[in-house]
């Protein structure tokens, strides 16, 4: 599968198809989690592109503006920043996901010179921190605002038409994941978690219309040529993964090298590009009679707004929402379940004080309720202690034979 072309396109921040579209006058806005609107910027003509740590070897320049007491892999998005590894970049997309990424926000505003001088654009969308209906309401402005503020800074306008083609082309995209996804998650699986992660950062970091072409290619390959992994190597165990943010493969793959495979997760990086939930269902606001469930036959562009409003608040599903962890639990025992997990490998990076938190209370619930094997790493963003990491997996494995 390494010789698809889209394969290549996680292994660079500035990928050839970046170089291409950027030759072509392309704009690319960088953002750091899956709750922003990923459509309206596509909508604009722009590139959405999730921001990553890799290609960074130290923290010179961010730990001179942020303690080190944040999370590494936010230290090393900062340094790749400040040493211009984002130059290709025409503006930024934050939000308060989190304290450390939050303090991004100040830092480039404050400190970042292209910015200063308005050589790129800074936009910030502010989330509550709960599901309800005033949050819906306070998401659907923020998102109108962000509108406003990306057809003003690039003198720009997004039209209905726009917005429906892109919703399509992310609505196909969603659909080619949950089916190769399928490929991973199956009796015999014919895909690694390794493999699948570079699918979903590869995914991220090209326009979407592209990216399906590519993943119908996977889809083609997975379905007429791929035979099961268990033909080359033993399954020891069909694992999930929960936690922080992973964009680096190599992780996965130290994961995986005693026998375990990644069978199903729960990253903002991974299955959530493409999970579908009714959060509100589940916080008792299901009566919202003004979001619409066909957007393709919405006429005015203040209706499919809300649309996205919408689908923005129900891909929020980490930690930082803190009225959804029951909801949060249930959709892993559900995983359990649905695709015969056996271990569940539970990660988060140091100073990640949200899933320090979920990860202990999860460990506690999953293992009264269901006694299930779990396994709870606390690590670092640079893989600089892999012989701990394949010690303690080997480790785990053996408990779970």
């Amino acid at each position: 599968m390494e010789s698809i072309k889209f394969f290549d396109y996680y292994k660079t921040l500035n990928n050839e198809y970046i170089k291409d579209f950027k030759s072509n006058d392309g704009k690319i806005i960088g953002f750091y989690c899956s709750d922003i609107p990923e459509e309206l910027i596509h909508a604009a003509g722009f590139l959405p592109y999730r921001i990553r740590g890799s290609e960074n070897f130290d923290f010179n320049k961010a730990d001179a503006l942020l303690s080190k007491f944040n999370c590494s892999f936010i230290r090393s998005t900062l340094n790749n920043i400040l040493n211009e590894r984002y130059s290709f970049l025409d503006g930024f997309i934050l939000a308060n996901t989190c304290d450390h990424v939050r303090r991004i926000y100040d830092i480039l505003k404050m400190k970042y010179e292209p910015i200063k001088k308005n050589e790129k654009h800074l936009f910030f969308i502010s989330l509550p921190h709960t599901y309800s209906l005033e949050g819906l309401k306070w998401i659907y402005e923020e998102i109108l605002q962000f509108k406003n503020s990306i057809e003003h800074n690039f003198k720009i306008n997004i039209g209905i038409e726009e917005v429906k083609n892109a919703l399509n082309i992310y609505e196909e995209n969603k659909t080619l994941l949950s089916k190769i996804n399928e490929f991973r998650t199956s009796k015999d699986p014919k895909l690694t978690g390794t493999d699948f992660i570079k699918i979903t950062i590869s995914n991220n970091s090209v326009r979407k219309e592209f990216a399906n072409l590519q993943l119908k290619e996977i889809l083609r390959y997975l379905e007429e040529e791929a035979v099961p992994i268990s033909q080359s190597k033993k399954i020891r165990a069909r694992l999930m993964l929960v936690g922080s943010s992973v964009d680096n493969p190599s992780f996965i793959e130290i994961l995986e090298h005693a026998g375990g495979i990644i069978v199903a997760d729960n990253l903002c990086t991974g299955s959530r590009n493409f999970l579908n939930q009714n959060l509100f269902e589940f916080s008792n606001e299901a009566n919202i009679d003004k979001i619409p469930t066909n957007y393709m036959n919405l006429q005015d562009l203040d209706s499919l707004i809300w649309y996205i409003s919408y689908n923005t608040y129900n891909k929020i599903l980490c930690p930082r929402m803190m009225n959804a962890h029951q909801y949060r639990l249930s959709l892993l025992k559900e995983f359990i379940k649905k695709y015969k997990i056996q271990g569940i490998i539970l990660q988060r990076i140091e100073f990640c004080d949200l899933h320090g938190v979920e990860n202990g209370l999860l460990a506690h619930e999953i293992q009264n309720e269901l006694g299930l094997p779990i396994i709870n790493l606390d690590r670092e963003y640079f893989l600089g202690d892999t012989g701990r990491l394949k010690t303690r997996i080997e480790a785990f494995l053996e408990k779970i034979e």
